[in-house]
């Protein structure tokens, strides 16, 4: 209950960011180095909401009531080789809901479907586990494969800012459910308690 408790207050207090593929990626177990032998699988969910317009990063009025609400579900599924190397296949499945300007027009609408599929190796390197301490340090790398759509990314060569409409914060790259690329992911991660 202790550990729901601080999950909860995290994701209360954090701050709003774009979503990563490294959100997901593993599950809490193995961040804290519990990765045991075996077969695993899960979910893991992140939803965003914009809705503060910045220019030069100072908030402006949003005159325009723009937003972006962002969920994503990330499944994965997985096999434990040892309690020290494992492998994972994640699969995130997108909604988007957004309202935007779109010159002296309002664009409102949504994008939904598979993401890029990513296939990750994690690694522990080391780990200490005391009575009342525990470190673990892992290491992970793989790859992203170009699964999710990328219409919306054609949008950015389209677009024109028409004279005294108001600016759209929400753009293609915003909206895209896939980078149209293979990706490698690196990446390292600490838990002391």
């Amino acid at each position: 209950m202790k550990m729901l408790s601080l999950s909860v207050l995290a994701g209360v207090v954090a701050a709003p960011v774009s979503a990563c593929d490294l959100c997901s990626i593993y599950s809490a177990t193995q961040a804290r180095g519990e990765i045991g032998e075996g077969f695993f699988s899960g979910v893991a969910e992140q939803f965003s909401h914009f809705g503060t317009v910045q220019v030069d990063g100072q908030k402006v009025p949003n005159v325009a009531g723009q937003y972006l609400e962002s969920s994503i579900s990330q499944f994965y599924a997985g096999y434990n080789f040892n309690d020290r190397f494992g492998v994972q296949a994640n699969l995130p499945v997108i909604y988007r809901s957004f309202k935007r300007p779109a010159g002296f027009e309002t664009d409102r609408g949504t994008e939904s479907g598979i993401g890029d599929v990513s296939l990750i190796g994690n690694f522990l390197v080391y780990r200490m586990l005391k009575e009342n301490f525990t470190f673990s340090w892992s290491v992970l790398g793989g790859i992203k494969f170009p699964t999710g759509s990328t219409d919306r990314i054609k949008e950015e060569f389209n677009e024109v800012e028409d004279v005294g409409a108001p600016p759209s914060g929400i753009h293609g790259h915003d909206l895209t459910l896939g980078t149209g690329s293979f990706d490698g992911i690196v990446g390292s991660g600490i838990f002391t308690r």
